[in-house]
């Protein structure tokens, strides 16, 4: 599943100011430009590895960068958590690449801008790919920097495909880093919305048949209409 428009705003907005201070300290000139430059397109993956390698650089950007709380709560997270690498794509679920790590985890990872299949140029998964995987909000995405090579090997193939279809059917794929701090911003929304809901559950009047949302299962419930002695 790639992200929505805003998402990718949202994205654009914390990455590219980021990757293009990242090019200056790389290439020791301050004035340097990574994008909407001939040599920039060629040097994005060079840039995107030496800021993974050096994270303090995320120190030194936010040290002079005006960015907002929700911004900055970004970029320490990636600083944290990113995690980069050789990852193989085992497959696609519901969208989403479920990409597997040296440590033998699945991760569930969004694209960017395009479908996956789209992403792997005809290929077919199983893929050996060199890429990152960053957290962002409650998901986590690609930086969009892949570079995929296929997997020939028959034997190497089907091992992939029985991880991929274990890995489903258990359950046992992850869709956020488990050991990784909540975001303040996304834990305040959620709460927000709960209190709400709640709000108006004891002052709405319930339909004869209700569609609610909890925890992100959608439930069906019957009701009839509160009387006034039932509001006391």
């Amino acid at each position: 599943m790639k992200l929505t428009s805003e998402e990718l705003s949202v994205f654009g907005d914390v990455w590219n100011p980021l990757i293009e201070f990242a090019y200056r300290k790389r290439t020791g000139n301050p004035k340097a430009k990574l994008y909407g430059t001939a040599a920039g397109f060629t040097q994005v993956h060079p840039t995107a590895d030496y800021l993974y390698e050096n994270r303090n650089v995320i120190d030194e950007y936010l040290a002079h960068a005006k960015v907002s709380d929700s911004t900055r709560t970004m970029l320490l997270r990636w600083q944290k958590y990113a995690r980069s690498g050789i990852f193989f794509i085992l497959g696609v679920d519901q969208g989403d690449a479920l990409w597997m790590s040296s440590d033998g985890m699945v991760w569930r990872v969004r694209s960017l801008m395009d479908d996956w299949k789209v992403l792997f140029r005809g290929e077919k998964p199983p893929l050996a790919v060199k890429g990152t995987i960053l957290p962002f909000r409650d998901t986590l995405i690609s930086d969009g920097l892949l570079r995929l090579t296929p997997l020939r090997d028959p034997e190497s193939r089907s091992s992939m495909t029985r991880i991929f279809e274990t890995a489903k059917q258990d359950g046992t794929i992850f869709s956020t880093i488990p050991w990784m701090e909540p975001d303040p911003e996304q834990t305040a929304t959620r709460t927000e919305a709960t209190a709400e809901d709640r709000a108006q559950e004891e002052t709405a009047t319930v339909p004869k048949t209700e569609v609610r949302y909890h925890g992100g299962l959608k439930t069906m419930r019957k009701g009839r209409k509160k009387k006034p002695s039932d509001r006391r």
